[in-house]
């Protein structure tokens, strides 16, 4: 099948994991945070335009370059994949070199990107360098105090609560 084939030829050059579906696929996306994902559209439970358009509005997986896999050809179906989100859409068949050479440069534009966009936010008291995924977290954090400070009943408990954590 063509989760064998890919497999098969990537894992020289690439750790692999793979997914039964499209479930699977996503849990495994925010557990890993991979860097990168090819899935196919016609998957079980949740199909990979569905996946895609999941994954790109999560703030944990939002910046995965994603490589849709179909045997739908026509513009439209094509542009209907690209809208979820997806950084390129193939046709099957396809030619595996121009699909490796395609991964190879979606990981090394990302590298870069991350390498000149990356910014260190140190804390004054303390050499801390903070993400840019801590520095969204933090600014959450902020903003539920401030719209909530007013409330006598805001608490730790409330405040953890709307962070979503225990």
């Amino acid at each position: 099948n063509m989760r064998e084939c890919l497999r098969f030829e990537l894992s020289s050059d690439y750790i692999i994991e793979e997914a039964v579906n499209g479930i699977v696929g996503f849990r495994k996306a925010i557990e890993l945070i991979p860097d990168l994902m090819i899935c196919d559209i016609m998957m079980t439970e949740m199909d990979g335009l569905e996946l895609c358009s999941r994954l790109k509005n999560h703030e944990l997986t939002s910046h995965i370059p994603i490589i849709l896999l179909t045997a739908r050809t026509t513009e439209s179906q094509q542009l209907e994949g690209l809208k979820t989100g997806a950084d390129d859409y193939i046709t099957k068949p396809f030619n595996l070199s121009t699909l490796k050479v395609k991964i190879s440069n979606m990981i090394e534009i990302r590298k870069k990107l991350r390498k000149h966009f990356s910014r260190e936010i140190r804390l004054e008291a303390k050499d801390i360098v903070i993400t840019d995924l801590d520095a969204k977290f933090l600014e959450r954090a902020v903003d539920i105090v401030k719209d909530n400070i007013a409330e006598s009943s805001f608490n730790v408990d409330k405040f953890a609560q709307f962070m979503g954590t225990s």
